[in-house]
């Protein structure tokens, strides 16, 4: 068998989640949809904009991501030994390509691009000023004016 640079990919097919939401809900991501629309140009459906939400929520929520990096610190030795040919990087998993570029502003924040098959954005890491705790996101991600996220 040929040794490609390349391991077998992994499966890629979409999966098809159903949930029923509450009316309030689901005027907040009708809501959303329009806002999207306003701030880009173009229309999406929510069903489009729901998996970019949730992928983003649980990347943002930290405590989730500590027990998923144990996790998979667990799991890297099992796949270096299942494709010996892959090394694992500095953080025990596959190396991953760059979605954003970012130099640090006279702020104290970050500014740069972020670009990925659904977001091509410039996009400011602004300091949040107004932390009440320290776990509090140390940053509010920011296009434009507008606030997207925290991190």
């Amino acid at each position: 068998m040929t040794d490609l640079k390349i391991g077998k990919l992994p499966d890629r097919t979409p999966v098809k989640i159903t949930f029923s939401a509450w009316p309030d809900l689901n005027q907040a991501l009708s809501e959303y949809a329009i806002f999207y629309e306003q701030t880009y140009g173009e229309a999406e459906t929510v069903a489009e904009l729901v998996p970019f939400m949730l992928d983003s929520f649980l990347k943002s929520d930290r405590a989730f991501a500590q027990v998923r990096k144990r996790s998979s610190a667990d799991d890297a030795s099992e796949r270096s030994a299942r494709h010996p040919h892959r090394r694992p990087n500095q953080h025990g998993g596959i190396a991953m390509s760059v979605i954003g570029n970012f130099t640090l502003a006279k702020d104290g924040g970050w500014t740069g691009n972020i670009r990925t098959l659904a977001i091509d954005a410039k996009l400011r890491l602004v300091p949040n000023d107004n932390r009440e705790h320290e776990n509090a996101p140390a940053f509010r991600a920011m296009i434009g004016w507008s606030r997207i996220d925290d991190a």
